[in-house]
């Protein structure tokens, strides 16, 4: 499909049943908590089996990299398979993923094996997640955008996000509880596992299946023989949605880069040992995880912005948020700073993923799914030059978060393709 063809025709317009949307946030509720789950437990668990520490953040920059590859082919083959098959698919890859996460660290514990192989056990295990787990979020974000109209979809988008951001809250809170008895820091892991499972049968009983749907559109449509159709070139080089997508890339990347850095910093500004730090590099990430919620749960379906207002205004709060960080005498201003920074960030995801999606008609919506999938695996591997740039000094990440950050808000302000952004935009 050629570029210009994006504009064909006007998304679908069909009601979202409640039920609907609450099944599709408990989807990414449990991929949040899975993720941050096993991000907070992985430091203990490398030191307990015998892993180096960079090792033991390899992990987790395989399984991105997993994301950025295969997010847009799971969002092309929902196109041909309909949505609901690759969430089932997304959530089959995350409990085969955890359960193997779980299998390994046990062996770990149990000394069943060298340290190296259980490495190897683990970087499989998350790499499944990676490749196959990869497939909930695009396929989700389609079907969003398939059963929404114009008016709710932004909302419908943010409370998605909301719900995996209250998921990656829950995360770190429910690990350490769970750790227990003979099964040790395991124990989590089997649990997340288990409900796993529970959330595949909830998906599979409640959310309506669209698969036939498809299947017909497909076949009206001739889309199984055009298997390019509408491709990441093509969104690209489209006008109305490249915007969104330029936006996209850059404020994740700044996000994850922020979010990485942010632990460094409070160690340094309180100035005590990392261990003794951990409190408050916990209470900053609770502040930040918490601002989201917020934003993307209260704020956006209280204020009902359009996307261009929430880019503008994600730009600006980001902006003075990373100031604030910078300028910080004490912890309080500091994670003040961060909680006004997660706020722009709450504001600025569902801007773009819902402009997209309303840039886009049906067609090409599992495109635009896919191609914001795989900005979700880009942004973590770039990120870490956010904590070289503060290893070298300890200012730079956030004056050049906050450069970033405020030339986006004048892009949006001079990009007429992100509309109308001076009625509700900060000016």
């Amino acid at each position: 499909m050629s570029a210009s063809s994006i504009d064909s025709s006007g998304p679908e317009t069909s009601a979202m049943p409640r039920i609907t949307l609450w099944v599709l946030c408990a989807v990414s509720v449990l991929m949040g908590v899975g993720f941050t789950g096993i991000q907070s437990l992985l430091p203990a668990i490398g030191r307990q089996i015998g892993v180096a520490d960079s090792l033991v953040a390899g992990i987790f920059s395989l399984a991105a990299l997993l994301v950025m590859a295969f997010s847009p082919t799971w969002a092309r083959l929902s196109d041909l398979r309909g949505r609901k098959p690759i969430i089932l698919v997304g959530v089959a890859g995350f409990i085969v993923s955890m359960g193997g996460f779980a299998l390994a660290v046990s062996a770990g514990i149990w000394r069943l094996a060298p340290p190296m192989v259980i490495f190897a056990m683990l970087l499989v295990a998350r790499g499944v997640n990676g490749a196959v787990g990869a497939a909930s979020q695009p396929a989700t974000q389609a079907y969003v955008a398939d059963h929404t109209t114009v008016d709710n979809r932004t909302e419908a988008m943010a409370t998605i996000a909301g719900a995996n951001g209250f998921g990656t809250i829950l995360g770190p809170l429910i690990a350490p509880l769970l750790v227990f008895g003979w099964l040790g820091l395991a124990g989590p892991l089997y649990a997340f596992t288990a409900a796993g499972g529970l959330m595949l049968f909830t998906a599979w009983r409640w959310l309506p299946d669209d698969s036939r749907e498809r299947a017909a559109r497909v076949a009206r449509t001739g889309l199984a023989a055009a298997p390019t159709e509408v491709g990441m070139r093509d969104l690209l080089s489209h006008r109305r949605v490249r915007p969104f997508l330029i936006y996209g890339a850059v404020s994740s990347l700044v996000g994850f880069g922020i979010s990485q850095t942010i632990g460094f910093a409070v160690i340094d500004l309180v100035g005590l040992t990392p261990m003794k730090a951990l409190p408050y590099i916990t209470g900053a990430m609770m502040v930040g995880a918490a601002t989201t919620v917020l934003g993307q749960w209260v704020l956006i379906p209280l204020l009902r912005m359009r996307p261009a207002g929430l880019l503008a205004w994600g730009a600006v709060l980001g902006c003075v948020g990373a100031i604030a960080m910078v300028a910080a005498p004490h912890f309080g201003v500091m994670v003040a700073g961060f909680g006004l920074f997660s706020l722009g960030m709450s504001f600025a995801r569902p801007g773009f993923t819902a402009g997209a999606s309303l840039a886009v008609p049906a067609e090409a919506q599992g495109a635009a799914a896919g191609f914001i999938g795989a900005m979700g695996g880009a942004a973590p591997l770039l990120s870490p030059l956010f904590v070289v740039t503060y290893g070298a000094h300890h200012l730079a990440p956030f004056l050049v978060s906050a450069a970033i950050l405020g030339g986006l808000y004048f892009y949006v302000l001079s990009n007429r393709d992100l509309g109308d952004a001076g009625e509700t935009s900060p000016t």
